[in-house]
């Protein structure tokens, strides 16, 4: 009963029918040849017939296991390493770029001294066509800004908290100046597991940039790496989650009342 239910179930599955076929056409020769009800000629015409059949079955598998072998082999040379994932760094111009001309982005790190002038001129201009940047960083001379130069032999705590206050200054000049668009600025005393460039978050065709955080003299040179929305939207959303778990922590920061 097993092995009807198994071919019925391959009939309604439109499933091995070259095989069942031939054999039938085994079956009824067998019949048509021991009970003589039928010539020669006709017999050996099935039996031609049923033989095609069978050479048919065996090259189409042939073709399938060779599809398999391919895609398999495919998959193989898609197997990445480390080496593949990580980068030293990332096209700065390019990120200029997608800065000037995205909708929504968000920064969230340390101090940010190198990223905030480079790319100043291009968020103040997208802010004025309606950019929405946030940017959320160490607080200073707090015990995240302790651990951020913690191991760093050539910079002090108090050469970081300036570091922070400067960028901090900047980002306070392009608020005053924004107009269609909106900077948010805020500190939090946490130390940041990596360092986040998100371009356009909200979007399929977002991109992002993490850059791992190493509290040693070798910060700078943390290996860096790159997700698209579209393509890694799992792990994506995983840190947009994360920034905006710490966004609303985090406070504003009176520039003016600091420096």
């Amino acid at each position: 009963m097993k092995l009807f239910r198994t071919i019925w179930q391959d009939i309604q599955n439109r499933q091995n029918f070259d095989v069942y076929i031939t054999i039938g056409l085994a079956i009824i020769v067998a019949i048509l040849g021991t009970f003589g009800l039928a010539s020669q000629a006709i017999i050996s015409s099935a039996i031609l017939a049923t033989l095609g059949l069978l050479s048919f079955s065996i090259l189409a598998n042939r073709r399938e296991n060779e599809n398999l072998r391919k895609h398999l082999a495919e998959i193989k040379k898609q197997d990445v390493s480390p080496t593949d994932v990580f980068k030293r760094d990332y096209d700065r111009l390019e990120l200029r770029e997608v800065t000037r001309n995205a909708r929504k982005v968000f920064f969230w790190g340390f101090s940010f001294t190198t990223s905030v002038p480079m790319l100043g001129d291009y968020i103040a201009e997208g802010v004025q066509d309606g950019l929405e940047a946030r940017f959320l960083l160490v607080e200073p001379s707090s015990n995240s800004a302790r651990m951020a130069v913690f191991g760093a032999a050539k910079e002090a705590e108090s050469d970081f908290d300036m570091s922070i206050k400067l960028s901090l200054t900047r980002l306070s000049r392009f608020q005053k100046t924004s107009t269609l668009g909106k900077i948010e600025v805020r500190v939090v005393d946490y130390f940041p597991p990596y360092r986040v460039i998100a371009i356009d978050p909200h979007l399929p065709t977002g991109r992002m940039i993490i850059r791992m955080t190493s509290p040693t003299r070798y910060r700078d040179g943390a290996p860096v790496f790159e997700l698209i929305r579209s393509r890694d939207e799992k792990w994506f959303e995983y840190f947009v989650t994360q920034f905006e778990y710490i966004w609303p922590n985090a406070k504003e920061y009176n520039t003016d009342s600091s420096m």
